[in-house]
């Protein structure tokens, strides 16, 4: 996403590993430094990291355009969930029943032996999170 804690090392990684892509989803390319990602990432695309192929889940509410990306017994959330619930909602760009519905739509879909690998910490279960998930959607529908 485009907060500058995951995009702040950018210009050093794009000069030492010439040729790579950078992607980011449309939502968020406003709020990266010229010149924005070249790939604009798209919901349900597969994206190949290594041997690894991923999907792009567009799970916004963190920022507009938070993705996360799945894999074969995983999902690497960035900041959308982490052990003990939803990433931080600040406005302007954050929106916290945004978020729930992401991860109620996205992740809780999810079978409970997922390991999540958040974008910071510890990483974490699906079925960890779903026991508290709950009172997160109780939460975003009370807006308390």
């Amino acid at each position: 996403h485009g907060h500058p804690d995951h995009w702040q090392a950018l210009p050093q990684l794009s000069r030492r590993f010439a040729g790579a892509w950078v992607g980011a989803h449309q939502a968020d390319l406003e709020m990266f430094p010229p010149p924005p990602p070249g790939h604009r990432l798209e919901p349900g695309e597969e994206v190949r990291f290594g041997d690894c192929q991923l999907r792009v889940l567009h799970t916004p509410g963190h920022t507009p355009g938070s993705v996360c990306f799945l894999g074969p017994g995983m999902v690497f959330t960035g900041d959308t969930l982490f052990p003990g619930g939803p990433g931080a909602t600040r406005p302007p760009l954050g929106d916290f029943p945004t978020i729930v519905r992401s991860i109620r739509t996205h992740l809780m879909a999810l079978d409970d032996r997922t390991i999540v690998y958040p974008g910071h910490g510890d990483s974490t279960t699906i079925g960890a999170e779903r026991a508290a998930f709950g009172a997160w959607e109780a939460r975003a529908e009370t807006g308390s």
